[in-house]
């Protein structure tokens, strides 16, 4: 799986450097659909597992400053943007370098994947603009259905 997810990165560099094709998200888009993508929904569903679910992702959000920011993806409202440096802030540099190293990329490539993946996840998972209040485990398939790969 690393070798695609370097493939990819090396891509999007590509894609960057040059201002070939379309968006990240249409680049990251492709990459979902193949064995790379497969980490990032394994590693999206990790995010969420080892930090006790939506409801405790919320809570390290919040205790790294991001209450507000992570509240508007549960929210029924227009999800805030967050950045590279705030996952980072967020999550921590132990969880992301454990992350970043399963993926085989950098800690800085992964969240910028998480940046854009998180939001989307969080939203799609509390419809009703709730967080769940029991956890329980999502598997990296559901991740793949939620965003519709």
């Amino acid at each position: 799986m690393g070798i695609y997810t370097k493939l990819g990165s090396n891509l999007l560099a590509i894609q960057k450097r040059f201002g070939l094709g379309g968006t990240d998200m249409g680049l990251l888009d492709d990459l979902m659909k193949g064995a790379a993508g497969a980490g990032l929904f394994a590693v999206v569903s990790n995010v969420i597992n080892q930090n006790g679910g939506v409801q405790g992702l919320m809570q390290k959000f919040q205790q790294g400053g991001l209450g507000d920011v992570f509240s508007s993806w549960v929210g029924t409202g227009q999800n805030q943007a967050v950045s590279p440096d705030q996952i980072h802030q967020a999550l921590g540099p132990d969880q992301i370098g454990q992350l970043a190293s399963k993926l085989g990329i950098p800690a800085d490539q992964l969240t910028q994947h998480l940046s854009q993946l998180l939001p989307q996840v969080v939203d799609k998972m509390t419809p009703t603009g709730q967080a769940p209040q029991v956890h329980q485990d999502v598997s990296p398939d559901a991740i793949k259905n939620i965003l519709g790969q």
